[in-house]
C-alpha cells in the first residue's frame, strides 16, 4: 500500500491473484485504486465487487494492468460511488452492462484499442457528459448510452469506417442506423434527423430534454423499441411515407405528445386527429399520451394493438366500437385514470396484461353472453372486489367460471345489455329469484 493513505496501490504478480493483494481491511479509508500488472476477467469482477460494498472508493486506475483484453459483463455495474476510471492500453472490449448504472462518472476514455462497446454498456450514467468512440469500434451495443442524459459530448475518431457524429446523431453508417441522439447544451426544440438515416435505433432519443416536434425524414422505415421514450416535452412527431415499423412503446413516458402524424402517402399507416391508424384503418396502432376523453373509435376498428393506449393517463372511459374483435396485450395497460370501458358483442380476446394497472377501473359494461377470451392477468391491478362487471341476462354463470373473469367478485346481468329479448313478468320473477340464489350460494 503506497504511503498516501487515501490510495491502495498494487503491483500484481500472477492473474487470477487480486484476493491476494486486497482486502476489506485496506480499502476501508481508501478513496483511490492503482492497479499494475496482469489481471483476468474474474479480477476486474472482484474489483467491482469490492468498489460496490466500498461506497468511499471514487477512483480506479488500470492504465498499467497488463494482457487485459476485456471489461467482463456487468463488471463495474452499480459502482455508483465511482467518479473516474482509467482503463487499461489493452481493452478491445467493454461488455453488457459493464458500467451500467455507475451514476458519478462525467467523463470516459476509452483507449484506441477498444473494438466493442457492449449492450447497455453505460446505460443509466445519468451525469455522463462526454465519450470518445476510437477508430477500432466497429459495434455499439442495444442502449449502451440509455439513460446517459446529461451526454452532450461524443467524439468519434475520424479513421472510424463505421460511426461518426452526424448532424448531431451518432451513426451508424453500416446499418444506417441513428444511434443516439446527442442532446446539446443549447436545447433544441425542433429537430429532423439527418438524410441516409433508415432505422432509428432502441432508446435513440431517450430522456431528451427540451424536443417539442421531431421530423424524421423520407428514408426511415422504423422506429425501435423505446427509441423516444421520456421526452417529457415532445408534442408532436412527423413520420415520412417510409415508415412501416413501430415499437409499440417508442412513445413510452411521452405524456406531453399530442400527435403523430403521418405522410398521406405512407401505405403501411394513416393518421387521424393526431393518433396513428393501420392505412386500411382496422387497426388502432398508438393513442398519443396527452389524449383526454372522450376518445371516438372510428367504426371500422377491429382490433386496438398491443400497447396502444399504454400510459394514457387522462382516457377515463372506453366504448369500443361494434366491429372490435381483438384488444392485444397491454392495450390499456396503466391508464390510471380509467373508470369504465364498454365491450361490444363483437369482441373475441383480451391479451395479456391487457388493461392491468388499471386502478381506478369501476364499471365493465359486456355486451356478449359469451365472454371474451383473456390472456395473462388482464386485470392484474383492477380492484376486482369493487369493480363491477354488468353482462347480458343469463351470461353471469359463464362469467364466473371464466378465467379472467372469474377473480370478480360484483357480476352483474342486466336486461339493458341483453339485445332483442321479450320478457314476462314471470320470467322477470324468475331472474329476481336467481339472482337470490346465486347472491346467497357466492357468500
Amino acid at each position: 500500500m503506497d504511503c498516501d493513505t487515501n490510495l491502495v496501490k498494487i503491483d500484481t504478480k500472477t492473474k487470477g491473484m487480486l484476493d491476494k493483494y486486497l482486502s476489506d481491511n485496506q480499502l476501508s479509508t481508501a478513496s483511490r485504486i492503482e492497479i499494475a500488472g496482469p489481471m483476468s476477467d474474474e479480477d476486474v469482477v472482484l474489483l467491482g465487487k469490492y468498489i460496490r460494498s466500498h461506497s468511499n472508493i471514487t477512483s480506479i486506475d488500470l492504465k498499467s494492468v497488463t494482457n487485459l483484453t476485456s471489461v467482463d459483463h456487468n463488471a463495474f455495474e452499480k459502482c455508483k460511488a465511482l467518479e473516474q476510471v482509467i482503463l487499461p492500453l489493452s481493452i478491445k472490449r467493454i461488455g453488457d452492462h459493464a458500467f451500467d448504472q455507475c451514476t458519478n462518472i462525467k467523463a470516459l476514455e476509452l483507449p484506441d484499442t477498444v473494438e466493442i462497446v457492449g449492450d447497455r454498456s453505460f446505460s443509466g450514467c445519468e451525469n455522463l457528459e462526454s465519450i470518445n468512440i476510437p477508430h477500432n469500434v466497429s459495434y455499439i451495443g442495444i442502449g449502451a448510452f440509455y439513460g446517459c442524459y446529461k451526454l452532450t459530448d461524443v467524439k468519434v475518431a475520424p479513421a472510424n469506417n463505421r460511426y461518426e457524429n452526424r448532424g448531431g446523431v451518432l451513426f451508424d453508417n453500416v446499418d444506417k442506423t441513428l444511434v443516439r441522439y446527442i442532446q446539446t447544451k443549447q436545447l433544441e426544440k425542433v429537430f429532423t434527423t439527418p438524410e441516409g438515416v433508415v432505422h432509428i435505433g432502441n432508446y435513440a432519443f431517450d430522456g431528451c430534454k427540451g424536443l417539442v416536434s421531431v421530423i424524421v425524414s423520407e428514408g426511415c422505415t422504423d422506429l425501435g423499441e423505446r427509441s423516444f421514450t421520456k421526452c417529457n416535452e415532445l408534442i408532436k412527431i412527423s413520420l415520412p411515407a417510409s415508415i412501416n415499423n413501430l415499437d409499440y412503446n417508442a412513445f413510452d413516458d411521452c405524456d406531453a405528445l399530442e400527435e403523430i402524424i403521418v405522410d398521406h402517402q405512407n401505405e403501411t399507416y394513416q393518421s387521424m386527429r393526431g393518433v396513428l391508424y393501420s392505412k386500411d384503418m382496422r387497426t388502432l396502432k398508438i393513442c398519443p399520451k396527452s389524449k383526454k376523453s372522450p376518445f371516438f373509435f372510428p367504426e371500422t376498428i377491429e382490433v386496438v394493438d398491443e400497447g396502444a393506449f399504454s400510459g394514457c393517463k387522462n382516457i377515463k372511459s372506453v366504448v369500443l366500437p361494434n366491429n372490435t374483435k381483438d384488444i392485444k396485450a397491454k392495450a390499456f395497460y396503466n391508464c390510471e385514470r380509467l373508470e369504465s370501458i364498454n365491450i361490444p358483442t363483437s369482441l373475441e380476446s383480451i391479451g395479456d396484461f391487457g388493461f392491468a394497472n388499471c386502478h381506478n377501473l369501476k364499471k365493465i359494461m359486456v355486451y356478449s353472453s359469451n365472454p371474451p377470451k383473456c390472456g395473462v392477468s388482464p386485470f392484474a391491478g383492477v380492484d376486482q372486489k369493487n369493480c363491477l362487471i354488468i353482462v347480458p341476462i343469463d351470461a353471469e354463470i359463464e362469467f364466473r367460471k371464466d378465467y379472467g373473469w372469474d377473480s370478480f367478485e360484483n357480476i352483474e346481468e342486466s336486461i339493458n345489455l341483453t339485445i332483442g329479448s321479450n320478457f314476462t313478468f314471470t320470467r322477470r320473477v324468475g331472474l329476481k329469484l336467481k339472482r337470490f340464489i346465486l347472491t346467497h350460494f357466492n357468500k
